[in-house]
């Protein structure tokens, strides 16, 4: 089990920080990244009861294992390592695990995250753990779990052409809706000054400016890069290699699953001693560096940078 590293830098230091546990559900942080970011972590077969929100925008980012995540009762996919699924309010949604050990992160968050385990509870408290997911997250609950079961290739029948097709690729759709994301077949972009990729999983227009999410990816680099301060939280969690930050002349060196929290208006660089680095990059609104990067680049085909340049 790892433990994630978590840092609460100045000028925030007072507030109370706590670890993340991989198996836990994270809580408290609301008022220190204004977003709520938590990994879920369970045995294979676990059946989560469906259910929508009135209130959250709730992305997932699939770190490792294997998810059955189903949008509604016709929309499904077995969603592995570095799949992405986004879920506005109020679509309907349910998961089951496929693999022990299975994880993933949700991104972002507009109330705490919660754990459905009704397994686990008594009657009398399962009741009281619904009437108070109702209250306290707006989840409304929907008992009937109806769900497509007939996957070919990992996907019902709307994904056959691009759910983990070779060569295919997938768009955003821009708007308020429902959507999955294979690995690296979504949109990319190229930051030519450091050789940075970007693939944004959910702009600002997906999450109705809610926050964004997108990967980077990044090669070596032989010294710190260029200083950047944001005026929005950010969390930072490498997905593979190392990634590097310095913060008021401290640095930092985060591996496989690390996580970092930058506040708002704090100073920082970023870089990888290692040849191959990508983490998760999710920010509070649509001005963190992803969009920066962004904004800057040219549109990629592929998800690493090119040999020669």
């Amino acid at each position: 089990m790892h433990l994630i590293l978590l840092l609460v830098l100045a000028p925030l230091a007072s507030i109370t920080t706590a670890a993340w546990d991989l198996n836990q559900r994270i809580i408290g942080y609301k008022d220190v990244i204004g977003f709520d970011y938590f990994t879920s972590s369970s045995q294979a077969n676990k059946l989560a009861i469906k259910h929508h929100h009135s209130q959250l925008i709730e992305g997932f980012y699939f770190l490792k294992g294997a998810y059955n995540h189903w949008t509604g009762n016709d929309t499904g996919r077995l969603c592995t390592q570095d799949d992405f699924t986004l879920l506005p309010k109020p679509f309907s949604h349910t998961y089951q695990t496929e693999a022990d050990d299975s994880q993933a992160h949700g991104v972002p968050r507009t109330t705490p995250p919660y754990d459905i385990k009704p397994e686990n509870l008594s009657d009398d408290k399962a009741a009281q753990f619904v009437k108070d997911g109702q209250a306290k997250y707006g989840i409304q609950w929907e008992f009937d779990n109806n769900r497509a079961l007939g996957f070919i290739n990992g996907t019902t029948p709307d994904g056959s052409q691009n759910w983990h097709v070779s060569g295919a690729s997938q768009f955003l759709p821009g708007t308020n809706e429902a959507y999955y994301i294979a690995r690296n077949q979504g949109p990319k972009h190229l930051y030519k000054k450091l050789n940075y990729v970007i693939q944004p999983l959910a702009p600002g227009a997906e999450t109705q400016k809610a926050g964004t999410i997108a990967t980077i990816t990044m090669p070596k680099q032989e010294k710190p890069g260029e200083g950047m301060e944001f005026s929005v939280n950010q969390v930072f969690q490498v997905i593979q290699g190392q990634l590097s930050i310095s913060i008021d002349g401290t640095d930092y060196n985060l591996i496989d699953k690390d996580s970092v929290v930058i506040p708002a208006d704090t100073p920082f660089r970023i870089w990888s001693g290692i040849q191959f680095t990508k983490f998760l990059a999710t920010s509070g609104s649509e001005n963190g560096l992803s969009s920066f990067l962004i904004n800057d680049s040219n549109e990629w085909h592929s998800a690493i940078w090119p040999a020669t340049y």
